[in-house]
């Protein structure tokens, strides 16, 4: 990055009680070309890529559903610190519309929970709360 006062990057949404719920699925479903979305993954692919780059620490600070998309864009991060808000959920629940994660999160969820753990959240589409995400890995802190 230009600017060396900046010493990390922190994702927080400006949404009470929603980090990010994932994609748009009536944007998805618009798409005539299915072979589109490939290229609407992976420009989001290519944004983390350069945002890597700066090896700049990225924090996620959730607080409310990280779901699907909002989930992945979180595991994408070094850092996911989650709130324990009764309205804070992980999961990946693509599934349960007949899709598959499609960005990282079949890569990046095995790595911090374990292929067992990670195969049944993505083939169950099953939400985890805070504490649990904590106990399995998926979160490295869950404040108030």
């Amino acid at each position: 990055f230009p600017n060396k006062d900046i010493k990390a990057i922190v994702f927080i949404s400006s949404k009470p009680d929603n980090f990010i719920a994932g994609a748009d699925i009536d944007m998805l479903a618009s798409f005539e070309d299915k072979s589109l979305l490939k290229d609407l993954t992976m420009k989001g692919h290519s944004f983390f890529d350069e945002v890597k780059k700066s090896k700049l620490p990225m924090v996620a600070a959730i607080n409310g559903a990280a779901l699907g998309g909002g989930l992945e864009w979180a595991m994408y991060c070094d850092y996911r610190v989650a709130t324990s808000s009764p309205k804070t959920v992980l999961g990946l629940p693509e599934v349960k519309l007949g899709l598959l994660p499609g960005m990282g999160g079949t890569y990046h969820l095995p790595k911090m929970v374990g292929y067992q753990t990670a195969l049944d959240m993505i083939l169950t589409g099953k939400n985890v709360r805070p504490d649990k995400a904590k106990k399995m890995g998926l979160v490295d802190l869950v404040v108030d």
